[in-house]
């Protein structure tokens, strides 16, 4: 255990230099041979090997917590990153199926306005040669007109 003493009794020289040793000491950056060096040289605060081994030790769980609390944010951020790319799936695939449904009714749509424009040109085409066929049996014109008015053209 290292026990650190601060005479109350006294007033600091220097704050600004308490708060830059406590900055150091708790400084993610810098390491703890930095750290050891720094409170010798500017703080004039004698180490020893125990205190070495604490700070690494302290370094060491600090990374620990840090590198939790890192993956727990990372956890999550992946499960959003899931959840959106899982709706992003879901709306797309809604949009793509509708998109088919409307394609395939557009071309069923398309083919049966064909069909009816087939069966019209043939269904012309046979009202044509059934004129045709009532001329060649010796119906007149006014007969055949007569017909077609109550039969219809189609």
């Amino acid at each position: 255990m290292v026990n650190t003493y601060i005479n109350v009794n006294e007033e600091p020289k220097n704050l600004s230099n308490l708060f830059e040793l406590l900055y150091v000491l708790f400084s993610e950056k810098v390491k703890v041979d930095e750290k050891l060096n720094i409170m010798k040289e500017r703080f004039g605060i004698r180490t020893t090997e125990e205190i070495r081994e604490r700070m690494l030790n302290i370094e060491s769980l600090l990374d620990a917590v840090v590198n939790r609390e890192l993956n727990r944010i990372l956890g999550e951020k992946l499960a959003i990153i899931d959840e959106l790319n899982e709706q992003y799936r879901r709306e797309w695939k809604k949009e793509s199926e509708e998109q088919m449904q409307k394609r395939v009714e557009e071309q069923v749509q398309k083919r049966a306005e064909e069909e009816r424009k087939k069966a019209k040109a043939e269904s012309r085409l046979k009202f044509e040669s059934f004129l045709e066929d009532l001329r060649n049996s010796g119906y007149s014109e006014e007969q055949i007109a007569e017909l077609v008015k109550i039969y219809g053209s189609n």
